[in-house]
């Protein structure tokens, strides 16, 4: 072999072996960047962790007291009764027609889509 050809050789070895270097540092630049983002959002998630046990502590400190407890006890209560609405509805500007067969039936229609008790109606 020649010393051109061999010179040639460790030319081309040099520059394989320095861009193989360059490759090597930018992916230990990126495991670095990798390890620290992992790190940041470790911490992120050890602190949501303690945040959401503060949290469930303080949601069953409130639920236990004795008010919170009625007022829970109360709303189902009412959720499970069909409570009567005290409440009215008023028809103005209306004409009235000689026939007033149909009238009762209008009225306990209204009643029924408004959930008003027929027992307060007033005609």
């Amino acid at each position: 072999m020649s010393n051109s050809a061999l010179f040639s050789l460790f030319g081309k070895l040099f520059n394989l072996v320095s861009d193989l270097k360059n490759q090597n540092e930018a992916l230990l630049n990126k495991v670095q960047v990798l390890h620290t983002q992992n790190e940041f959002l470790t911490d992120k998630v050890l602190n949501l962790k303690t945040s959401v046990g503060e949290l469930n502590k303080a949601l069953k400190k409130g639920l236990s007291a004795a008010p919170t407890q009625l007022s829970l006890l109360k709303a189902v209560e009412l959720a499970q009764s069909s409570e009567a609405r005290k409440s009215a509805v008023v028809i103005k500007n209306t004409g009235m027609a000689s026939d007033a067969s149909n009238d009762s039936l209008i009225v306990k229609t209204l009643a029924s889509e408004c959930s008003i008790t027929e027992n307060t109606l007033i005609i």
